[in-house]
């Protein structure tokens, strides 16, 4: 179960850096043969690359953070998927409290709003991942 979800966790890795890296290119290769457009924007043509830098970079850490956590539990000895599942409770119970948060002080940015949303469906697939796990090994 464990080499699953870290295959998982590799591939959502590579997805993250294969399309940051894909969107850098687009977006080098469209400021070279439209860089009229992009003389009218206040913000440099790269700042596209940066924030989504920044958001791939976000969620690569995540993962990496959760495989190092993972490993540690495993190494020990105790239940990973017990740990692994209050580890997406919780992370789901943040994700809402920083929304309504950011929500009800009107700062909510879309960034908050993707990178909280995609750890709401990967909670959520953790969630639903583990619970089958317990019910299938019983």
């Amino acid at each position: 179960m464990w080499k699953k979800f870290n295959i998982c966790l590799n591939v959502l890795m590579g997805i993250c850096g294969g399309l940051w890296m894909a969107a850098g290119i687009y977006t080098y290769w469209d400021y070279k043969t439209h860089p009229e457009l992009y003389a009218q924007m206040s913000a440099p043509w790269y700042t596209p690359i940066l924030l989504s830098g920044i958001a791939s970079g976000a969620v690569i850490l995540a993962a990496l953070m959760v495989k190092v956590m993972i490993r540690e539990k495993v190494k020990k000895g105790e239940n990973g998927m017990k740990f692994l599942f209050h580890f997406a409770i919780f992370s789901l119970i943040y994700s809402a409290y920083y929304l309504a948060m950011r929500t009800t002080a009107d700062v909510l940015t879309d960034m908050d709003a993707a990178v909280c949303g995609f750890f709401v469906v990967f909670d959520m697939g953790v969630i639903a991942l583990v619970s089958a796990w317990f019910l299938l090994k019983e």
